[in-house]
């Protein structure tokens, strides 16, 4: 009997470290599972601040190239940009001066005939 009741308790002690075992088992796991999710979140980030930073190292390049050419000549370019924009508002320089030249006429025209 006592032999038999230590028995039952080295067994009850056993079952509940065998269950305790298992229980940690899972928790390593789950562990090592976030520690995988973190990894694979730091590795994402560290790209996306690779890109961001290679983004913001050529857009710096270009501001100071473009700094550098409006030092040099600032004046070529800033006709040359007035002319493109009026290239691509699809009128030329003959139609800018026509339309200058009409809209002057027609205002000494109006004013005439309200005397």
């Amino acid at each position: 009997t006592l032999f038999r009741s230590n028995a039952d308790q080295y067994k009850d002690q056993m079952e509940k470290l065998h269950i305790r075992m298992k229980q940690l088992k899972r928790q390593v796991e789950e562990s090592e599972e976030e520690a995988s999710r973190a990894n694979n979140n730091r590795r994402r980030l560290q790209r996306e601040l690779e890109d961001v930073t290679e983004t913001a190292e050529s857009m710096n390049r270009e501001v100071t190239n473009l700094r550098s050419r409006l030092r040099r000549a600032p004046l070529q370019y800033t006709t040359r940009t007035i002319r493109q924009v009026i290239r691509l508002e699809g009128v030329s320089d003959e139609e800018t001066e026509d339309h200058e030249g009409n809209a002057a006429s027609n205002h000494q025209q109006s004013s005439q005939q309200s005397e």
